[in-house]
């Protein structure tokens, strides 16, 4: 059983109430990003409870490293809001994949570059690269990274190439030159081919029996295909925080815990320095 907090209201006076909430508590929850809101998760830390962010690791980056460490000094768990991780279509086949060989991420979006945007250009890559990373739970070997320009200094195409130890390569093309966003992987397995259509909501897999492809519809289970974004986001966002303490009564890591978004982080800035679009 778990005593759960969300975060401290900013108009409230901050100190009696946060030490109430840390008393009352097992783990504390933040659901989304305010001005106190590192400040709440490092003392939270420092008083060993379990801390569940309610968004992405590139809201913080720049201490990033501060609550890896902080929550390895207590033994604890942190989550962080990738939201991928728990996106039904995405987890359907995280639980089929096998030896995955190669994965090709396409991911097109028209507004990516622009003056001023660079957290928003992060987060992109960011949450392309946990997805990846997610789906290979191996060692990174090799990192490859480049930029063209197309025509003009709006159009541009970022083609990123992960190489593993255990041999799955992955390639990551991000453009902003579609007519419609798309943002749709590719993985070939062992014995099948696997898709995503992470705006859609819908996954499948394709086995080949005498060279002849049987489609399986992954997710939705029920059929129905199309969904909105939004409820595929309201589903994952409620998921986020079931997983969380159901792997936690089960003494079992996070899906996407501070260090595997510390991760991600680390891989995009080593891209993003070879490309010198971005550097924190």
């Amino acid at each position: 059983t778990f005593h759960i907090t969300g975060r401290m209201e900013d108009h409230r006076p901050e100190k009696l109430q946060t030490a109430t909430c840390l008393q009352e508590s097992d783990v504390v929850w933040i659901p989304e990003m305010t001005n106190h809101s590192i400040e709440a998760a490092i003392l939270s830390l420092r008083r060993s409870r379990h801390v569940l962010l309610g968004f992405p690791v590139v809201d913080f980056h720049q201490q990033a490293d501060q609550i890896v460490n902080l929550a390895r000094e207590a033994h604890v768990d942190v989550q962080v809001g990738h939201h991928d991780r728990y996106h039904p279509a995405f987890r359907a086949v995280r639980d089929v994949i096998q030896k995955p060989q190669f994965i090709k991420l396409i991911h097109e979006k028209r507004d990516l570059i622009m003056p001023g945007n660079d957290r928003v250009f992060l987060q992109h890559i960011l949450q392309d690269v946990d997805a990846i990373l997610a789906m290979v739970p191996e060692p990174l070997k090799k990192v490859r990274a480049h930029l063209s320009k197309i025509t003009s200094e709006i159009g541009r195409v970022f083609d990123i190439r992960l190489e593993f130890h255990n041999g799955t390569v992955a390639t990551i093309n991000l453009s902003n030159l579609g007519l419609s966003e798309k943002r749709e992987l590719e993985i070939v397995d062992y014995d099948q081919v696997l898709t995503i259509d992470l705006l859609k909501g819908e996954s499948w897999g394709h086995k080949y029996a005498n060279t002849k492809p049987i489609k399986t519809q992954l997710w939705p289970l029920n059929g129905l295909l199309g969904q909105s974004n939004e409820k595929v986001d309201a589903e994952s966002l409620t998921r986020e925080c079931v997983s969380f303490f159901h792997r936690r009564a089960n003494n079992r890591k996070p899906l996407a815990s501070i260090e595997d978004g510390y991760e991600a982080l680390q891989i995009t800035e080593i891209i993003l320095k070879k490309i010198g679009v971005y550097s924190s």
